[in-house]
């Protein structure tokens, strides 16, 4: 699909044109919830250390999804806004504009986890069994199983 951007005044007029036809997702997706840390296979799944962590369940709650989001939402928004601009002036196809953005979104997602966001410390007991003083981070399994995935509904 090729338009003229001109015709169209605001890139909130652009995103009513394509409103609903795609969702992006980013988090522990599908089976990789499921999945264990390939250093502990009978513990817990990377599902249950995520939820954990995000809702405080037996530790203090890390929302590290939530919290992304609330703190990227505009800039993902920015995101989704210049590739709907790519589809309509270059012919990108809609759907690698939308997997880029979840790509993109995702990688933010784990960036802010390494960044050692504001969470709460972990416990001294933590630090000594993990090495290591940054909430989220022990193996980087965790890290890892964030992804963005963009489809049509």
């Amino acid at each position: 699909m090729k338009a003229e951007v001109t015709e169209i005044s605001t890139l909130n007029e652009l995103t009513k044109l394509f409103d609903g036809e795609y969702e992006i997702d980013v988090g522990i997706l599908d089976k990789s919830s499921d999945s264990h840390d390939p250093k502990d296979s009978a513990g817990p799944t990377i599902g249950d250390i995520a939820r954990w962590n995000e809702f405080g369940e037996g530790v203090p709650a890390r929302p590290w999804l939530r919290d992304w989001f609330d703190a990227e939402r505009g800039t993902i928004e920015d995101l989704a806004h210049q590739q709907l601009l790519a589809c309509l002036r270059d012919s990108r196809p809609m759907n690698v504009a939308m997997q880029l953005v979840a790509v993109k979104a995702a990688a933010s997602c784990q960036n802010r986890i390494v960044s050692g966001y504001t969470y709460e410390p972990n416990a001294p007991s933590t630090i000594r069994r993990k090495k290591s003083s940054t909430p989220l981070i022990a193996t980087g399994v965790l890290k890892s199983a964030i992804v963005g995935r963009a489809a049509k509904r």
